[in-house]
């Protein structure tokens, strides 16, 4: 009997809003955000959010959701909505671009990024001041073919201001 190596399929990882904003352009500060990541197959993920004050903070794994290495065929639930201990809330800050980037690897790489990966989650991360940064982090460490990444961003607005108003103002900027 001959055995034919199958080949991986690849790394895919798509990030949605679960929270949809249904005839308006942005949410409000103080407003929940819900995102889901879909994987294409196993892989060891982590995701880090970028608040529109500047803040980057990691956001898994974290203490309720310590396991990095995440099974194929899941759709992750960030923060995880359906569960009465979710770990943490994500409300949107600040008026601006909030952004999520979430990374996948084939292979646990904590220890080669310890700063990013062992520090306290859910906290604001010492000399990082955007995901480009985390970007450079695993390029240097594991080199650019080694993960995949997936961002996606949302719009906040101040929540006196009004949604529309806010969006009509940086649109004319």
């Amino acid at each position: 009997m001959r055995w034919t190596a199958l080949k991986a399929l690849p790394r895919r990882l798509e990030l949605q809003l679960e929270n949809p904003l249904v005839g308006r352009p942005a949410f409000e500060v103080g407003e929940q955000i819900f995102l889901s990541a879909s994987l294409s197959r196993a892989f060891y993920m982590c995701c880090f959010l970028h608040e529109a004050g500047g803040t980057v903070m990691r956001l898994l794994p974290n203490p309720n959701n310590p396991n990095a290495l995440i099974s194929a065929g899941n759709a992750i639930r960030i923060p995880d909505w359906m569960s009465p201990t979710p770990g943490f809330i994500m409300d949107a800050t600040s008026a601006g671009t909030e952004t999520v980037g979430c990374y996948a690897t084939d292979t646990d790489v904590a220890d080669k990024m310890p700063v990013l990966l062992t520090s306290t989650s859910l906290a604001a991360l010492k000399g990082v001041n955007s995901l480009q940064n985390i970007d450079k982090s695993f390029d240097a460490a594991v080199g650019k073919q080694a993960y995949t990444a997936s961002r996606i961003q949302w719009l906040v607005a101040p929540k006196a201001v009004g949604v529309r108003s806010f969006v009509n103002q940086r649109m004319m900027r």
